[in-house]
């Protein structure tokens, strides 16, 4: 009885097989009418009733519409005749993950053949129905760029790969770039790229990110380079905007490094804002510089040193005698127009000094003003 069933599916693939190669000889015929086509597509061919084994395997196979399916080793692009709507069976022949193919473009042509992934990605994902959560991705699954169609506004949408440091490019050609977006629409007004929300590092030229070495973060943001100068960079091509680099605290109260554009109006200290850089602690925060260490502090202009603040203290103002003709490098005091009276306030181990323009007269006080009889002479 086995053998009967064996010789009668022969026979009957022969017959299928006899009239798709009928089928496709007048596809090909140069010169042949719509009317003849369209008949010859109406064809249908009746796949055989599979044996009663393969009915208990679950295969039900329902064509609505003349289907061909052919098998052969190789891909079908450009060598097997078909239309749309059309299977191809590639046998196994070396090339894992292109074993079934669609024809998805042209009418009785030989190209148009899309290759539909039989074993974790090669195809493309269009669209996921009532999907929700984390999507894990194994070996061989899709990759991010193979997904499409995402919901935009779906809160859940998560991509989790799941193999240890995995690494994405943005491409492979030699200097290629990686774009990040928070939003493919044209408002961005509100959309972040967010790192690390709940807790981590974030290394840029490292795969350590390492922690502080003065005081205990819980955060990190570790730029390192290898060679030359490692750079982070804020910059405005508004000219009547800024560049900040910005800290704040518990308490909203920042610190800003700030560069300002060439037309923008006003001052800050009584100095214009336009083309200048400022250090400033903003809204009620104290400032406070120097070194931890017995090393001196610098100030200078012009790629000189004016002021210096040596490790040992004291206060150093320029770092030469000055010449007899000079007309730059001086110490400057305060002046008033006429005997001072008032009560300097108290600065530890410091005496105010000013000078009498009226009277041409120095004065320093010391629980009261002294000198006064002569510029340079103190009773």
């Amino acid at each position: 009885m086995s053998q009967y069933r064996q010789l009668q599916g022969h026979a009957d693939e022969l017959v299928v097989r006899a009239i798709r190669e009928l089928q496709d000889q007048i596809y090909s015929l140069k010169g042949a009418n719509t009317e003849l086509q369209t008949k010859v597509s109406a064809i249908p061919i009746v796949a055989p009733e599979p044996p009663p084994t393969l009915l208990q395997q679950g295969l039900n196979l329902t064509l609505d519409a003349p289907v061909r399916i052919s098998s052969g080793y190789g891909t079908p692009e450009g060598t097997v005749l078909g239309s749309i709507g059309d299977f191809y069976l590639r046998q196994r022949d070396g090339t894992p993950g292109a074993a079934v193919y669609v024809k998805e473009t042209g009418q009785s042509t030989q190209t148009g053949w899309t290759s539909v992934a039989t074993s974790g990605g090669g195809g493309l994902v269009t669209s996921i129905f009532t999907r929700t959560g984390a999507v894990v991705a194994t070996s061989g699954d899709y990759t991010a760029a193979q997904v499409t169609n995402a919901a935009a506004t779906n809160a859940a949408n998560v991509f989790t790969l799941a193999q240890t440091l995995p690494t994405l490019y943005g491409g492979a050609s030699a200097n290629g770039d990686l774009t990040i977006e928070g939003t493919s629409h044209a408002t961005k007004t509100t959309s972040y790229v967010i790192l690390q929300p709940t807790g981590g590092n974030v290394g840029v030229g490292t795969t350590a990110p390492g922690t502080s070495s003065i005081v205990a973060a819980t955060k990190i943001l570790d730029v390192k380079g290898t060679s030359g100068y490692t750079n982070i960079r804020s910059y405005s091509t508004d000219s009547a905007g800024a560049a900040f680099f910005e800290m704040q605290n518990d308490l909203t109260r920042s610190f800003f490094l700030g560069t300002y554009g060439s037309t923008i109006a006003g001052t800050l200290f009584g100095v214009a804002r336009a083309n200048t850089t400022f250090l400033t602690a903003w809204s009620n925060l104290t400032m406070a510089m120097g070194t931890k260490s017995s090393l001196p502090v610098y100030v200078g202009t012009n790629d000189v040193v004016r002021l210096t603040i040596p490790g040992a203290g004291g206060l150093v103002v320029g770092i030469a005698a000055l010449a007899t003709n000079a007309t730059n490098g001086f110490l400057y005091i305060p002046t008033c127009a006429g005997t001072p009276t008032g009560v300097p306030t108290a600065q530890t181990g410091t005496v105010a000094m000013v000078f009498d323009t009226t009277n041409n007269k120095l004065y320093i006080y010391d629980g009261g003003w002294l000198g006064g009889t002569a510029p340079g002479a103190f009773t």
